[in-house]
């Protein structure tokens, strides 16, 4: 591999962890990013992508396909405590606790690369996509009508995974993530003294037993196959600290995974049935009339992520680049729980891409997690994987 300023990425990184912006925001970050890029004088940088996005393109030595290489630009709405370090975010309650200050360092260095040897073949797109955490950001990036000059025939990332160990690939063919998408439900109802709760039209007793229903679905563990999860992001029913009050209208919101879109639509459709039977019997139970009955909004399709569907292909080249690597390669059993943007790449027509995991360390705190933090050790491994799958694309 050419020589890297390994130091240079560093300090971006670090400048990036200090300085973090959460999804929609991301306007200091594309800059700094783009003032690093142009350093080493890409064929053309296209801004404003889906929002904050950048791509720099890279044009090859003779014809060939393109490849996109896939980072993101946002951060977490989460307080750091990572006090032992002198990069600690400057911005409250904002903070890269999913590695995505990392990710951007590895595929800024790709420039580095390229500014010594442009690609052999066809192009090569180092993107920086805005709003990964909400889901947003990859169809907003591909309905951008910029997008139409770097449409990819190959879309690569990755992304790093903690309690695993350094340096160890990870990939699988087919889904390799989940399914995730977040539900919001709105009762509106009608208050009453709490001496008499028997006037009131309650959001309270119908959110129990939807509750106990959720509690009680048969959940796999992650490890399985059939795996499903809804998790409960938040629950309000009635005014604070207003004691004297039976509840009228609340509101409970929701997050729902599963292994496949179609796995996750049927999840959806069994939550939606019991919320509907819930109402509609509550409602029958105390006599309320069309007037005066609790009502329910659904809102669903709130940061939808796409499962990440890896092409076979592309996994075999994943496996050949860690090889080449001399790093360990392990075959997943089962796609990861969490959701990932990318997964709306994987899913364009006629673009075969893959998501692969890189193992970040058997001591690193989990992600999401206020402690994490990126191991810099990670950067030139992620370059040289990257570099080794480019190298052996066919362009026939």
């Amino acid at each position: 591999m050419e020589n890297i300023d390994i130091q240079s990425l560093i300090k971006l990184r670090r400048e990036l962890h200090a300085h973090p912006e959460i999804a929609g925001e991301e306007e200091q970050t594309a800059k700094r990013i783009i003032k690093y890029i142009n350093t080493y004088k890409p064929d053309k940088i296209i801004t404003g992508l889906g929002g904050y996005g950048v791509a720099a393109i890279f044009k090859g030595q003779k014809l060939g396909k393109r490849v996109l290489i896939r980072a993101e630009l946002d951060a977490l709405p989460i307080a750091e405590t990572n006090t032992d370090i002198d990069y600690i975010s400057v911005n409250v309650n904002k903070s890269h606790k999913c590695g995505h200050d990392g990710h951007m360092a590895m595929v800024a260095g790709l420039a580095q690369i390229y500014a010594q040897n442009r690609p052999q073949y066809g192009e090569v797109i180092l993107l920086f996509q805005p709003a990964e955490e909400i889901g947003k950001g990859a169809k907003a990036v591909c309905e951008d009508s910029k997008f139409k000059e770097i449409h990819p025939d190959y879309a690569f990332s990755l992304h790093n995974i903690p309690r695993t160990e350094m340096g160890k690939i990870l990939c699988r063919s087919r889904s390799f993530s989940s399914s995730v998408e977040s539900i919001s439900i709105k009762f509106t109802g009608k208050t009453s003294h709490a001496a008499e709760p028997e006037y009131a039209c309650s959001s309270g007793e119908v959110i129990a037993p939807i509750l106990n229903w959720i509690y009680a679905l048969d959940r796999p563990e992650a490890s399985s196959p059939s795996f499903n999860r809804i998790a409960i992001t938040n629950i309000s029913s009635g005014a604070e600290n207003s004691y004297g009050t039976t509840a009228g209208s609340g509101e409970l919101n929701l997050t729902l995974r599963a292994r496949t879109p179609q796995k996750l639509d049927a999840l959806k459709k069994e939550l939606k049935n019991k919320i509907y039977q819930e109402v509609n019997d509550y409602n029958h139970k105390w006599g309320f009339t069309e007037n005066s009955k609790l009502l329910v909004e659904i809102k669903d399709s709130i940061e939808p992520f796409k499962a990440n569907i890896n092409d076979p292909e592309m996994v075999e080249l994943v496996k050949k680049s860690a090889k080449l690597n001399k790093l360990e390669y392990t075959n997943l059993d089962v796609p990861f729980p969490w959701g990932e943007d990318f997964g709306y790449f994987t899913n364009l027509p006629g673009v075969k891409a893959v998501m692969f995991g890189l193992g970040s360390g058997i001591e690193t705190p989990v992600l999401h997690d206020p402690a994490y933090n990126f191991p810099d050790e990670l950067i030139p491994i992620g370059i040289s994987m990257f570099t080794k799958m480019i190298n052996n694309l066919k362009h026939e």
